[in-house]
């Protein structure tokens, strides 16, 4: 559940690790995969939308719990496609230097 931003009390569901071929074939068509979520959810249910992102690992901090997480951060940003090497790149320069605040106010390594 979605508990705060413009999505408040919306659920999210979510799955990882596939590769872009598993949304090549479906085991029943998209109708057919509609007409059940229709069937199952239609009353509990205001809109269903769905949605590809991609992970950058390099870039975020996973909670070091394994899933399912009680509750986690996710900030979604939406970045120009000409402009994705440079949003990486300065987000990769804000983390870096985050951790080293960090690490400094905690006196990590000494």
């Amino acid at each position: 559940m979605i508990v705060s931003g413009e999505r408040l009390g919306q659920y999210l569901t979510m799955t990882t690790g596939h590769a872009w071929a598993d949304f090549d074939t479906r085991d029943v068509s998209e109708l057919e995969d509609a007409a059940d979520a229709s069937s199952r959810l239609g009353s509990h249910v205001e809109s269903l939308s769905s949605g590809f992102w991609n992970a950058l690992p390099n870039l975020t901090r996973p909670p070091e719990a394994s899933p399912p997480y009680p509750l986690i951060q996710v900030v979604d940003y939406g970045i120009k496609f000409s402009k994705r090497s440079v949003f990486e790149r300065n987000l990769e320069m804000f983390l870096q230097a985050r951790d080293e605040r960090i690490c400094h106010l905690t006196f990590c390594g000494s």
